[in-house]
């Protein structure tokens, strides 16, 4: 269930508290402070209760901010599933496989290397 009226929580960054939990999960996922940052103030607040009553899940790209009810103790940061991107098929010509051929030749032919 989304929240109608983001607004009605004010988040003030210099005051909020991030757990050792959040911490490391931060690190080990490679997510910046200033990603972090950006998923509390412009990122979609919803409810979520899979982390518990009473939490607040902040999206904003391909990062998710888990807080408590007051917005003020970050509980855990992930990356969600990365964006499914399109990607057209090329067409492989037999010059190409032949080229790719001759590469590979080459590879195995160790008095080639360097």
């Amino acid at each position: 269930m989304g929240d109608s009226n983001p607004e009605d929580i004010e988040i003030d960054l210099d005051a909020i508290y991030l757990s050792t939990h959040a911490t490391e999960r931060q690190q080990e996922r490679d997510i910046t402070g200033h990603e972090l940052r950006a998923a509390l103030l412009y990122g979609t607040r919803e409810r979520t209760p899979e982390f518990g009553a009473g939490r607040w899940k902040y999206t904003w790209g391909d990062i998710a901010v888990i807080t408590d009810n007051n917005s003020s103790d970050i509980i855990t940061v992930y990356k969600l599933s990365p964006p499914r991107v399109h990607v057209q098929k090329a067409i492989i010509t037999k010059e190409m496989k032949a080229k790719h051929a001759q590469a590979l030749a080459r590879l195995k032919d160790h008095s080639t290397w360097t």
